[in-house]
């Protein structure tokens, strides 16, 4: 019985099983014949019955890289069922897709998900330049294809955007501060009462509501405003490139 030795020997579907393993589980003995299931293809009362509790914990010890992030190697392209799919450059990513990527980012399946969307088909064209399919394409239908290939394979796609949306925020960092944060001024004697007292009146309330409505819907609030509030104009801004939207709001925030 081999356990595999790294994240690069893991399929999707292994990994979105064993991130699960803790809501299954009941103390570290299970876990670990939860975990030791998923790896070896076989079911936990198999492996509870094949080893011993020491057994299995000394087999645990063989696979502390499952605590660690999925790591590997950048792929240009991979097989998908017989297919070869390019890799879109992470740079190019369309303020669309971007958006797509912030809203899956931590979530399930954000993975697979990430690489459906930067992984497509291709084609040369007249001028020998490298076109990608279009975003028509069933992303779940190309998602539920990734799970056999190795979460190794496909990881790096989403931590190289995640590097990507870093360095965006490092060269807009104005444009990301929180401004929620009130500069510090003298306060009058009941306002600081107001505060320690701890009491919100409905419109301060209503007020914080917005924010974080704000906050949650943001780029597309952004989004709405380049279309001028027009929602069938929409797909014509979804498809432009995140970093010119980027520009185009960093001279807005420059000059109002």
């Amino acid at each position: 019985m081999k356990l595999p030795n790294s994240w690069n020997e893991i399929t999707v579907a292994q990994y979105n099983e064993i991130k699960d393993s803790p809501e299954k589980s009941g103390g570290i003995f299970s876990l670990s014949a939860w975990i030791l299931a998923v790896l070896l293809d076989k079911e936990i009362e198999e492996i509870e019955d094949e080893f011993s509790a020491v057994e299995i914990a000394e087999k645990f010890k063989e696979i502390k890289w499952i605590f660690s992030e999925p790591k590997g190697k950048l792929k240009q392209e991979i097989n998908l069922n017989g297919s070869i799919l390019k890799l879109k450059p992470i740079n190019k990513v369309t303020f669309g897709e971007a958006i797509d990527i912030f809203e899956l980012i931590d979530k399930e399946q954000a993975i697979e998900k990430t690489a459906a969307i930067f992984y497509r088909r291709w084609r040369l064209n007249d001028w020998g330049n490298i076109e990608f399919e279009p975003r028509g394409y069933n992303l779940q239908e190309r998602v539920d294809q990734m799970q056999d290939l190795n979460v190794g394979e496909i990881c790096e796609v989403l931590n190289e955007f995640k590097k990507f949306n870093q360095t965006i925020r490092e060269n807009y960092a104005e444009m990301f501060e929180d401004t929620d944060e009130e500069e510090d001024e003298e306060r009058e004697p009941w306002e600081e009462e107001e505060e320690e007292a701890g009491r919100e009146s409905y419109e301060e309330k209503k007020e914080q509501a917005k924010k974080e409505a704000q906050k949650k819907h943001g780029w597309f609030l952004i989004a709405l405003k380049m279309a001028n509030n027009d929602p069938t104009k929409l797909d014509d801004v979804f498809r432009l490139s995140f970093a010119y939207v980027m520009n185009i709001l960093a001279i807005e925030f420059e000059t109002r």
